[in-house]
């Protein structure tokens, strides 16, 4: 069995990646790995866009934004924070509160599809959900 050869090839992780996101547009993929980085590459190139650096030993989970314009990550699986950066300068959103309230790290993120609300799920057994705009935490799912 053959396998064709691949489109574009994205390199620039440091260590194994961990997961990978498309942009809601097509545009743009997020990876996120082991090196503490969540990378943002252009989907049609290959070209690397930019990098986001977490202060974690571990690859970081994320989620984009419906509009593409944020990310929302932790700042690795051991991590019971969110943070929410923006996708053109690579930095914290400064518009955007840090989301915290989980006692043991968060294993994954969502947005809602209107990107008002955020969900977090953690090892804890809780699921948050958060609104966007102010930070508050509008539901909380337990078991």
């Amino acid at each position: 069995m053959s396998f064709p050869e691949p489109l574009l090839v994205y390199q620039g992780h440091a260590d194994r990646v961990h997961s990978l996101a498309w942009s809601f547009d097509g545009k743009r993929i997020a990876s996120s790995s082991h090196d503490e980085t969540i990378q943002v590459w252009d989907a049609t190139t290959g070209e690397h866009l930019l990098t986001y650096r977490s202060s974690s030993l571990q690859a970081p989970a994320f989620a984009w934004s419906p509009d593409g314009q944020f990310i929302a990550s932790t700042t690795g699986l051991s991590s019971d924070t969110i943070h929410i950066w923006d996708t053109t300068t690579g930095k914290q959103s400064a518009k955007h509160s840090v989301f915290e309230g989980h006692n043991d790290s968060i294993l994954t993120l969502a947005w809602s599809p209107d990107g008002q609300y955020l969900a977090s799920a953690g090892a804890d057994t809780i699921v948050h959900v958060w609104q966007v705009a102010s930070g508050r935490k509008v539901f909380t799912y337990r078991g």
